[in-house]
């Protein structure tokens, strides 16, 4: 799907996210302009997830970065919790702060060695006064225990746990925001396959308990199946083909989605050689 029409170029009042004409440039050592993204637009709705393919380079880390407000975009519009704002960077200390939250391929970017993991919940939930300070050691408690940690966790260190159990402390950290939309980009790419299913059954539970949105980012096509509602697919920076993802999956339209689903390993597959 190359064209846009008209009534995708307005935000949707019901979506948690809408991102209209998406543009990311930068310019070369050369005096060129290198564009990464151009004219990205779809809607995240309330509840939902959506999903965002393509192979490295495509601009998929891209987009959610811009989203997240780690990024500024070249132009565009992006509406979050039904307030229009600019695709620039986003005032980490202005209004809607922790309306997105995001979560890293490696969860040692968001957690401190130093710091025992109860007391940097405990920070975050002081954030802007969120949890009153009687209240944010049980809250911390309750959310170790949405993503399936005990109490020990508290006094833990992130060296002494498992690269699951800080992805988990990593997602509960998110969490204590109370966001509205959860980015993760590649958050289970670096663990073993038994430790994935377990945290996206994790993720599937919060989903199913809590009014919040996932914006997810994986080249793992098993992933986005499993996790996500609906799904789009870049190349070079542009959308070629969005739909529902077990529809889109099943009967891809364009060429470059058929190529990334038949990349994908199968019982008995046998890498070619290059000349072949």
């Amino acid at each position: 799907m190359n064209g846009q029409s008209a009534a995708a170029t307005r935000p949707v009042e019901s979506a948690a996210l809408s991102v209209r004409k998406l543009d990311k440039r930068y310019e070369g050592n050369h005096g060129d302009t290198i564009t990464v993204l151009s004219h990205v637009s779809f809607d995240l709705p309330t509840g939902s997830s959506l999903g965002i393919v393509g192979e490295s380079g495509s601009g998929k880390s891209t987009v959610v970065r811009i989203v997240a407000g780690l990024e500024r975009a070249s132009g565009g519009d992006i509406t979050l919790g039904g307030a229009p704002r600019r695709g620039s960077k986003h005032q980490l200390k202005g209004p809607g702060h922790g309306l997105v939250q995001m979560v890293f391929q490696d969860p040692y970017g968001s957690l401190s060695p130093r710091q025992r993991i109860g007391i940097g919940l405990v920070e975050v939930l002081g954030i802007r006064g969120r949890v009153q300070r009687r209240d944010r050691t049980v809250r911390a408690l309750e959310l170790l225990e949405t993503v399936g940690l005990d109490r020990r966790t508290m006094g833990a260190y992130p060296r002494e746990l498992s690269g699951g159990q800080r992805q988990r402390v990593a997602i509960a950290r998110a969490l204590a925001l109370e966001p509205a939309v959860l980015v993760l980009d590649e958050a289970v790419s670096a663990l073993d396959v038994i430790v994935q299913a377990q945290i996206l059954r994790v993720l599937q539970e919060i989903r199913a308990r809590q009014d919040i949105s996932f914006l997810v980012v994986s080249h793992d096509l098993g992933v986005i199946r499993q996790i996500t509602d609906t799904c789009l697919v870049l190349l070079r920076g542009e959308i070629v083909e969005q739909g529902p993802t077990g529809e889109m999956l099943a009967h891809p339209q364009h060429e470059y989605t058929r190529a990334l689903i038949a990349a994908v390993p199968r019982p008995g597959w046998k890498p070619r050689r290059r000349a072949e």
